[in-house]
């Protein structure tokens, strides 16, 4: 049964006839309708009291072919200007002037939604050439027709219904009672407007109507008056009372304004309605006139300036419903005037109407209401990333903020780090924290300016900016935007620079008021909030990085991805289809997993190994389940135990057989400290650390330097800089008998950095490089396990590198235990991972002097200006703070 269904359904085996009803003749609850048929029509030979089913035609759908059989129309048994009553309870339609030809049809061409005849009496008479007969049909209750079907004459189609009831409306229901006393009272209204058309017999008997007709059969009574389309005719069946009462009152108020307004243009009096209804209804006016007059295209239609004038009216509705500024209303009202002016076969008609459509797209107005539940903000946070401490804490700062200030300009943030630590995904995470709709941007590749600021309207196929088309599809105006890839901006001298017009999006003081070049309107962009993802930030140009407030986001530590697997591996089972907890990889396989298959700064890498090891436990638990079916039903196997459920355990020696042989090996204790070889860390364009090896070795030549390896220009500057110091202080090393003398001067140096593939370029190798020179001439190897970092001098001073945190994070995945900083970089040794920061040795050196003694297995006895050895360095041997300590205060600089 329908929802509002309350009474009995019919019998599966009680099919009553169907009585296809067209156009606006409808029965209803109350209605008796007079239908002239043909007499070969089936159901015209049922008997007085004989119940059919009477359905409405749906508009839309254009009748089938005329059938002989048909019937020749139905007819109301009055005319319109003067209705009557049979009974107390029931009210006849109008009838249509004329007879129109029924046609055959189909199940699908038939509403869902019917009435219940009851066939009060038949008269034989002549229709035409033909015999036929005149048949009323009094509407008893509303149905809901389950399905139809043909019986036994193919002419008669048959359907099973269900009955449908108005639900009890109680005594107490105020509303409801002043629904009815508003129709009763509008429709009055309605008739002492019309009078003047009326006889007077017509105006008495519509007036004793509404005040005789009960509430539920009142809506149906008064179809004809309120002039209802033929879809809200049908609609009526559908709806309970209250539903029914709505929208008859609605349309009842429609015909009483368009009769006010057509006193009123007679009087010449004022009006008083506004002037875009009044336009409205005038233009509605000015369509039937046209259809009267035969201004129709041969398909039926209005013609292609009917046509653009219905666009036109539904832009002018939509501005008339919302809320705008007022400086958007004034630019939509002067396109929608000058595209009434004009031809809808013009280009620029549809320029003009598609401009006033984004205008009214856009949310001016629709704001989100921001989350400001610190401890739900930051639980979602939690939920959704682990670690990722800065950016948590620079949203929940923001919320706090707003919480205490309403009027606060977004924040722009950068998240900068290499790929694979969740920059992406926690603009998600941002948006969900802070209650707001969410939306990216992709900027990788963007060349053209015109696609952030949109292209002007004198182009063909202009449209606005990818800005503006984000503002629309997230349908608020303080959205999250992510701008992913910030740094892979392109640029082309003919299109514009896309990171200038970024200029203005991302200047919290200028994109209150940004204008794109298609809307050319102000628009406000104050209250979005702007994430912006970087894997560098050297590519991004000064003025663009100034407006952006960067957090770097390092790689995780081995507990983060840990932890992050865990979660990981739940998404991999769900993905897969296996159970919960069917694959349990154990920690040392975990270790071997994160070390020696996924070693990377973020975890994605580790993801896909996860889903390569789920991948393959599928396979064996669809055999395993396989197997267990094929058991279950052989029951000559007897009973036995209920077996326990399938599950995996992934151990380190199973590694090889799920992913392969290890992808990476540990090259730092796998190669020989001999002298010349050193270890020293870099920071890769990606955003990551990694360690880099320097090899130097000498023979017979002309003391020349070669340098291989794929360096740049400083970096080879930095090999010539190291070699110039070690042969400056070769006479305090011990390595020439006087200071005039030169250090291997009849033999030449080649230094190589492994990897000849991989670009590298920077000073940070400066130490590096001096370290392994002087092992070389001193003939000492470098302790294992030691990595360094710094820039030289020429005096041997140690300068200040960058990205020290990832640097330390690589150190810990080679396993390396000693790491030799500049001393200006300890203020960012404090943003070094406490968990890692406690399991390396970090030593911080202002000279290389103090480098070569923390480095060199057996440390050389160099005196120099400017730096006093106080006493003898011990190698370090783990991360104790006090010879952490010891070591430092081994060396003095004097000033």
């Amino acid at each position: 049964m329908a929802p509002n269904a309350t009474g009995p359904a019919a019998a599966a085996n009680d099919l009553l006839p169907v009585v296809p009803l067209f156009g606006a003749r409808i029965l209803y609850p109350g209605i008796v309708l007079r239908l002239s048929l043909r007499d070969s029509d089936a159901f015209a030979r049922l008997d007085d009291n004989a119940l059919v089913a009477c359905v409405p035609a749906v508009p839309s759908l254009p009748p089938a072919s005329p059938a002989p059989a048909s019937s020749d129309g139905a007819e109301s048994n009055q005319d319109s200007d003067r209705p009557s009553s049979p009974s107390s309870s029931k009210a006849l339609v109008p009838r249509s002037k004329g007879a129109e030809r029924q046609h055959a049809v189909t199940s699908d061409q038939l509403a869902e939604y019917g009435c219940l005849g009851r066939i009060v009496k038949t008269v034989r008479a002549r229709i035409g050439p033909v015999h036929g007969a005149i048949v009323l049909v009094e509407g008893l209750t509303r149905v809901h027709v389950d399905f139809i079907s043909a019986h036994a004459d193919p002419r008669q189609l048959y359907a099973s219904v269900s009955l449908l009831y108005d639900s009890e409306i109680p005594d107490t229901d105020t509303n409801l009672a002043k629904m009815v006393a508003a129709v009763r009272q509008t429709a009055l209204a309605l008739v002492a407007h019309l009078q003047s058309s009326l006889s007077a017999s017509a105006v008495r008997d519509l007036r004793a109507l509404l005040q005789s007709a009960p509430a539920d059969q009142l809506s149906f009574a008064l179809v004809g008056l309120a002039e209802l389309s033929a879809g809200d005719r049908i609609a009526l069946l559908s709806q309970d009372l209250p539903d029914r009462l709505d929208l008859i009152l609605t349309s009842l108020r429609r015909r009483l304004d368009a009769v006010n307004l057509a006193a009123s243009i007679r009087d010449k009096v004022g009006d008083t309605l506004s002037k875009k209804q009044r336009e409205l209804l005038l233009r509605q006016q000015l369509e039937v006139i046209k259809k009267e007059l035969g201004e129709l295209d041969g398909s039926g239609g209005m013609n292609a300036r009917d046509a653009g004038n219905d666009d036109v009216r539904d832009l002018e509705q939509r501005l008339a419903d919302g809320k705008y500024p007022a400086h958007v209303v004034q630019h939509v009202e002067k396109d929608l005037k000058r595209a009434k002016a004009m031809n809808p076969a013009m280009a620029e008609y549809h320029t003009l109407l598609n401009h006033a459509d984004w205008m009214l797209s856009l949310p001016w107005t629709n704001v989100s209401p921001d989350a400001m539940d610190l401890g739900a903000a930051r639980t979602q946070l939690d939920a959704d990333h682990h670690g990722l401490e800065p950016v948590k804490t620079r949203i929940l700062e923001f919320l706090a903020v707003r919480k205490l200030r309403d009027a606060l300009h977004g924040p722009i943030l950068c998240l900068h780090g290499p790929p694979g630590v969740g920059k992406t995904s926690l603009g998600k995470s941002i948006a969900a924290a802070m209650g707001r709709q969410f939306a990216r941007i992709a900027l990788g590749g963007v060349r053209d300016e015109a696609e952030l600021r949109g292209h002007r309207r004198t182009y063909v196929g202009a449209m606005p900016g990818v800005v503006v088309q984000t503002l629309k599809k997230a349908g608020t105006r303080n959205p999250v935007i992510l701008l992913d890839e910030i740094d892979k901006l392109g640029r082309d001298p003919m299109r514009g620079d896309p990171a200038a017009a970024l200029l203005e999006i991302l200047d919290p003081e200028q994109n209150a008021h940004f204008t794109d070049h298609y809307l050319n309107v102000p628009l406000d962009l104050s209250q979005v909030l702007f994430v912006a993802t970087c894997n560098s930030l050297d590519t991004i140009p000064r003025p663009l990085l100034d407006r952006m407030e960067v957090i770097d986001l390092p790689g995780y530590t081995p507990s983060e991805k840990t932890a992050i697997a865990a979660t990981l591996l739940a998404k991999q089972h769900e993905r897969h289809g296996l159970p919960a907890n069917t694959v349990h990889i154990e920690p040392d396989a975990m270790q071997h997993l994160l070390f020696n298959y996924t070693r990377e700064a973020g975890v994605r890498n580790l993801e896909r190994s996860l889903a390569t090891i789920c991948r393959a436990v599928a396979v064996e638990f669809v055999g395993w389940r396989d197997q267990q079916t094929v058991s279950i039903a052989t029951p000559e196997r007897g009973e036995s135990a209920k077996e326990p459920p399938f599950t995996k355990t992934v151990r380190v020696a199973d590694l090889r057989d799920l992913l392969g042989g290890p992808k990476y090996d540990d090259d730092v204790h796998l190669r020989t400290m001999v002298p010349g070889l050193a270890v020293g860390l870099a920071y890769t364009g990606l955003g990551t650390g990694s360690v880099l090896f320097v090899e130097a070795t000498q023979y017979p030549g002309k003391g020349r330097l070669q340098l291989t390896g794929q360096l740049g220009k400083v970096l080879q500057e930095s090999g010539h800089l190291a070699l110039t110091w070690l042969r400056t202080h070769a006479h305090a090393l011990g390595l020439v008998a006087t200071a005039s003398d030169l250090l291997w001067a009849d033999r030449d140096v080649h230094v190589h950095l492994p990897a000849g593939a991989v670009a590298k370029d920077g000073p940070s190798a400066g130490v590096t490089l001096a370290t392994a020179l002087v092992s070389l001439a001193l003939g000492v190897p470098v302790r294992r396990g030691v990595a360094m970092t710094g820039e030289l001098t020429l005096r041997g001073d140690v300068l200040p590198v960058g990205g020290i945190v990832e640097k330390a994070l690589a150190a810990h995945r080679m396993h390396l235990h000693t790491l030799v900083l500049p001393e200006r970089n300890r203020k960012d040794a404090d943003e070094i991972p406490k968990e890692v920061r406690d399991e390396l040795t970090i030593v911080f050196c202002a000279h290389l002097s103090q480098v070569l003694r923390v480095a060199l297995d057996t440390p050389p006895t160099l005196t120099l200006p400017g730096v006093d050895v106080v006493g003898a360095v011990a190698a370090p041997s783990g991360p104790d703070a006090a010879a952490k300590d010891a070591i430092v205060r081994c060396y003095v600089h004097k000033l």
